[in-house]
């Protein structure tokens, strides 16, 4: 129960008996949000994850339904009602093999959330943005970084642009519109697709261009997109000082929280 059970290429195992996909081939994942024991936009995760391993076998081709009901048992056996969940996978021979188990979500607290969090830049590119790859060096690289500055969030930059957070998408505000970084330059987060979606429902002018380091200061506030976070605010970024309570950021972020509330209940339950 809890913690201890894992998924191997559709056998139920204890988490200390799954096998070490590295030792197989390049990895990619997808890390997904359990609420009130469903998943929260599984079927998108489970196509990108397709995507990633098409990287490396464009013929390759996942059965969703197989899967997704694998997924589901897991979930049942363990209990768990509200945490995240990790599946990796790869390919041998074409061939594939994945893992998956649940992690305990690391979720902002009320402090964060009313505060905003504070992020500093770290210079780094992803090999390919568009692939949801295990890279355990640069995980662990970015994890130093992050408690070594007492910060949220690293945030990624390449050649002086902001691109991303290493766990997330970042948005900035500035009289009444929202900027992104574009498209090609980031990993497309399945929150921020969602985001994306949410705001073009509802109106509110979304902006995408390159975001140099040094125009920083000329936005009024900033928020972070991602599965654990759904909508977080930014009360900094380096020494630049924003606005958590920007009234255009709160609404998105009531807003889309609202929507992520109505897309669970409608999400498969085992």
């Amino acid at each position: 129960m809890g913690f201890d059970d894992g998924l191997y290429s559709g056998k139920l195992l204890k988490k200390n008996e799954l096998p070490d996909l590295g030792a197989k081939g390049p990895r990619v994942y997808e890390v997904m949000r359990l609420m009130d024991s469903r998943i929260l936009y599984g079927e998108e995760h489970l196509r990108r994850l397709e995507n990633s391993l098409k990287f490396y076998d464009a013929d390759f081709s996942l059965d969703y339904s197989k899967l997704y009901a694998e997924l589901l048992a897991l979930i049942r056996l363990s209990g768990e009602a509200y945490c995240n969940l990790r599946l990796e996978a790869t390919l041998v021979a074409g061939k594939l093999h994945y893992t998956a188990y649940l992690v305990p979500g690391q979720y902002p607290d009320e402090a964060m959330r009313k505060e905003g969090v504070a992020l500093k830049t770290y210079e780094y590119r992803r090999k390919d943005p568009l692939i949801k790859a295990v890279d355990p060096q640069y995980k662990q690289r970015v994890a130093d970084f992050i408690s070594a500055n007492g910060i949220y969030e690293a945030l990624l930059t390449h050649e002086g642009v902001i691109t991303e957070g290493s766990r997330s998408n970042i948005f900035f505000v500035r009289g009444g519109q929202v900027y992104s970084p574009r498209d090609k330059d980031i990993l497309s987060g399945i929150t921020r697709r969602n985001l994306v979606a949410f705001l073009d429902e509802k109106k509110i002018p979304l902006i995408r261009e390159d975001i140099p380091i040094g125009s920083l200061n000329r936005f009024e506030g900033a928020f972070l997109s991602g599965t654990s976070i759904h909508v977080l605010p930014v009360r900094a970024i380096d020494a630049v000082v924003y606005n958590p309570n920007l009234p255009l950021v709160r609404t998105i972020e009531s807003g889309f929280l609202k929507q992520v509330e109505d897309s669970i209940k409608k999400s498969p339950v085992f």
